[in-house]
């Protein structure tokens, strides 16, 4: 690993034993900064290192990933989301996709002044209706199924253990 040295210009007296720069910083201080910077990225290197190795990506061949999207029908102002849906798929290299969960999400009281964005997205992307109420499960019906995404392996297969990275 490269350490940095002390090579910076200071003013000031300049056989003080922590000379300072112009902006009124100790020099030592960034030398230290730049050198704790180096060792971070030299622990990250390493990290990334390990976890990719040859024999770690044996086990990853194993190993259940999960991937999750949704999507809105609009964002209020106050950061507030209209849920239009989500899928979810558990997945491995060595299996494929073990386990998944699509539904259209009930996107319940619209905030009013977003009605108009609401409609214009859906008409834009994903063409999902606000007021088919018919079309979405009730909410206690999709967190069921998230859940068994999440902690077993699909809605759609026996149940075993999954994993969450």
């Amino acid at each position: 690993m490269k350490m940095v040295k002390n090579k910076r210009k200071y003013h000031g007296d300049q056989n003080s034993d922590n000379p300072i720069t112009t902006k009124g910083r100790s020099v030592q201080s960034l030398v230290q900064e730049e050198n704790a910077k180096l060792l971070e990225e030299a622990n990250q290197k390493e990290a990334i290192y390990k976890l990719f190795n040859a024999s770690t990506i044996k086990g990853l061949a194993h190993r259940r990933f999960i991937l999750a999207s949704f999507s809105s029908h609009c964002r209020t102002h106050k950061g507030q989301y209209v849920p239009a849906e989500g899928a979810m798929i558990e997945l491995s290299i060595k299996d494929g996709i073990c386990g998944q969960w699509h539904d259209l999400l009930r996107p319940g009281k619209i905030p009013t002044g977003f009605r108009s964005e609401c409609l214009d997205k859906a008409r834009k992307t994903h063409n999902i209706p606000l007021d088919r109420k018919e079309i979405f499960n009730d909410d206690h019906v999709v967190l069921e199924k998230i859940l068994k995404v999440v902690f077993a392996s699909s809605v759609d297969i026996n149940p075993q253990p999954g994993m969450i990275c």
